[in-house]
């Protein structure tokens, strides 16, 4: 008779078992998670006319709490979101400055050549998001459509 652990733990071995015939280049990834309140969207072209959004996430880290029991000032995060799904560009430009979004992104280190006059070659997060909900629309937005009732 089987114990009760193995019997709990066969599906992560048979998850195990198929992850192994999975090729490398399948088993990996780098996902981004990001909750947080937008900067200004901006939408471009590329050079095939084809649309694609920029826009800021800003999300806040709270630090350890004080001898005195209180928290620091929350200390805030701008993450660079690139969109080039056509329909997630059409949901960023009805998006506010100042909504809250849920973003489920792809992430990679981008390197940026060395620039004149020195400056050496940096790499930068690259965040591709793939999934963007509204959580909450901006209090602007709320206190206009309460305007026009």
């Amino acid at each position: 008779m089987l114990s009760r652990l193995a019997l709990r733990s066969a599906p992560v071995a048979r998850a195990a078992h198929a992850h192994a015939h999975v090729s490398r280049s399948l088993a990996t990834m780098a996902k981004l998670t990001l909750i947080g309140r937008v900067a200004q969207p901006e939408i471009k072209a590329d050079k095939n006319g084809k649309e694609y959004a920029r826009f800021g996430v800003a999300t806040d880290t709270l630090g350890q709490r004080n001898e005195d029991g209180t928290f620091p000032e929350p200390i805030t995060h701008w993450h660079n979101i690139v969109v080039f799904q056509p329909n997630a560009v059409e949901q960023v430009k009805r998006l506010e400055k100042g909504s809250v979004v849920y973003i489920e992104a792809d992430f990679e280190m981008k390197e940026l050549p060395a620039q004149d006059g020195g400056a050496p070659a940096t790499r930068v997060p690259n965040i591709r998001a793939r999934i963007i909900r509204t959580i909450a629309r901006s209090r602007r937005a709320i206190e206009e459509s309460q305007e026009h009732q």
